[in-house]
């Protein structure tokens, strides 16, 4: 039998801590403060909702251990911020690490951990943006009685609570992970039911929103007897209703082997389309599976559905300083909206921008596919806040993203201005008062004023994928105005080995397919040329 209590925490548990007010040159509106920079541990949580009338429901972790508490804040749909700086949650302290979804009322539900009650907790809103939550205890006890924390919470299109979680293991590698669902808004449970043993707190669940299923998406070790945190691949389990469950029916979508030079390491997302079709991204830091080492900072962006299979969106190879567990490219999302075109948001760091304690400032940027993930567009920077050498107190380190699911006519962003780059709760940088940031941001992808197909205006070549190749490999390509396309492949010597592409095309964006039947092993360009522009990609075959 699940406990439950009424949470009126409006004005006591605020009066316990008020924020000092600073501010951000990062852009967006500030909804709340924490001096905690780690809002999340391990893979993008969903601390960013959009509801069914354009309202973005948010929530952060604010305070330290002691003293700590989960906030939410309601922006609705003209901008307007209800509370201030955030509204408490947990009427105990020792609540934190908070994830956010909206019912069928467009009313926020929080699942969070408190260390002070050693429970997982579920707070589910009188009504849409009130802030007045019913709190509710889902199972979190394992076999041998240890308690599970770190929740993810998903509702489906029929309106199960769907929760995750794992055990504490700070002293152990490998964890297990349980999952239990409610068919009565969170008041009984069935479950916990044991799914797998993980490494890294790389798991989600995930509901689809045009039709019933739910799955629960996470990094899988290789190898369970002799795990470390950076050996995984990605796995899902699904359920086509969001009651019915194979928890032996896992799919490993990437299946690497010893000689794979990448990982599955912390970040990873998923969404459904309106089709029904799955999507997942996740980073790879390069890793050496025989030394057991992997990159601290270079890796790599990836996107699979069933339809496409594994592909590279794009590369953070760079070196950076991002601090704890973070790579150049991190926290990623995936978003999705009606008419299935997808976007991708992301934490990029790099070296040209440093603190002065020696870490690297972050930036938010988006892509975007309009064809089910198979192309995607150059990224852009959204918060584009340089601050170089800057001081405690005076940085733009825009990081710890999380993208609202659902994309209207705009992407809903949250994250954290940091005042000094690094995670200051793991030694990195001085504590400081951060920002909770929430952006807007229009887009313009859809339709144009005509009512046709919009197209961004860029003369772009996409990398190869997959690259390296044996046998075929795809390019997609788009030009900004109708002309002659020419698109060549070259060998190291300069030479034409083979014409991919030599014909008139319209303004767009346009794929081609490489057979490299006849073509040795090696490194080849392919360059596209159209009015007087060119663009180069390198290719590697391997036979």
């Amino acid at each position: 039998m699940s406990k439950f209590r009424i949470a009126l925490t409006i004005l006591s548990v605020a009066s316990m801590f008020v924020p000092l007010k600073v501010f951000a040159d990062s852009p967006g509106q500030i909804v709340g403060y924490s001096t905690r920079d780690q809002q999340t541990v391990g893979a993008t949580i969903n601390r960013c909702a959009l509801d069914d009338q354009a309202g973005a429901h948010l929530s952060w972790t604010a305070g330290d251990v002691s003293n700590r508490y989960v906030y939410y804040n309601f922006v609705d749909e003209n901008g307007t911020i209800i509370f201030d700086v955030g509204q408490p949650v947990n009427a105990v302290a020792g609540g934190g690490f908070p994830t956010v979804v909206t019912d069928a009322n467009d009313a926020a539900v929080i699942a969070y951990h408190n260390f002070s009650d050693l429970n997982l907790m579920l707070a589910v809103d009188a009504g849409r943006g009130m802030g007045i939550f019913t709190t509710y205890d889902p199972p979190d006890n394992l076999p041998a009685g240890d308690i599970t924390f770190w929740p993810r919470v998903a509702i489906d299109n029929s309106g199960n609570y769907h929760i995750i979680s794992i055990a504490h293991g700070m002293e152990e590698i490998t964890v297990p992970m349980i999952y239990s669902h409610s068919e009565n808004d969170g008041q009984q449970w069935v479950g916990p039911n044991l799914i797998d043993t993980i490494a890294v707190q790389a798991y989600l669940v995930i509901g689809s929103k045009y039709d019933s299923k739910v799955a629960i998406v996470y990094a899988k070790p290789r190898q369970i007897f002799d795990a470390d945190f950076y050996n995984n691949d990605v796995v899902y389990i699904e359920s086509p209703d969001g009651v019915t469950w194979d928890f032996d029916n896992k799919i490993n979508i990437t299946n690497y082997t010893t000689n794979d030079t990448v990982r599955c390491f912390n970040s990873l997302d998923a969404v459904y389309d309106p089709q029904g079709d799955l999507h997942i991204v996740w980073t790879t830091p390069f890793y050496d599976e025989i030394s057991r080492e992997a990159t601290s900072d270079s890796c790599l962006l990836w996107h699979w559905s069933e339809a496409t299979g594994a592909a590279i969106i794009t590369e953070g190879l760079n070196h950076s300083v991002p601090g704890a567990w973070d790579l150049s490219i991190s926290s990623c999302n995936i978003s999705v909206n009606d008419a299935g075109e997808l976007y991708v948001t992301y934490s990029r760091f790099d070296d040209l921008d440093m603190s002065s304690g020696g870490f690297s400032n972050g930036d938010i940027f988006y892509t975007f596919s309009i064809d089910d993930g198979v192309f995607w567009f150059p990224d852009e920077n959204l918060t584009n806040s340089h601050s170089d050498g800057c001081q405690p107190g005076n940085c733009d380190n825009d990081f710890q993203l999380s993208t609202a699911e659902f994309v209207n006519n705009a992407l809903h962003l949250f994250y954290i201005n940091d005042k000094d780059a690094g995670m200051s709760s793991g030694g990195e940088g001085e504590e400081t008062n951060n920002p909770q940031m929430y952006l807007r941001h229009t887009i313009s992808v859809g339709v144009d004023d005509g009512g046709n197909k919009y197209v961004p205006g860029r003369f772009y070549l996409s990398p190869a994928y997959p690259n390296p190749f044996n046998g075929f490999t795809n390019l997609g390509y788009e030009i900004v105005r109708e002309g002659p396309v020419r698109i060549d492949l070259f060998n190291l010597r300069g030479q034409v080995v083979k014409n991919l592409v030599n014909e008139l095309k319209p303004t767009g964006h346009h794929l081609v397919n490489l057979n490299a039947e006849g073509l040795a092993s090696g490194i080849y360009y392919a360059r596209l040329t159209s009015g007087g522009e060119a663009f180069t990609r390198k290719l590697t075959l391997l036979k």
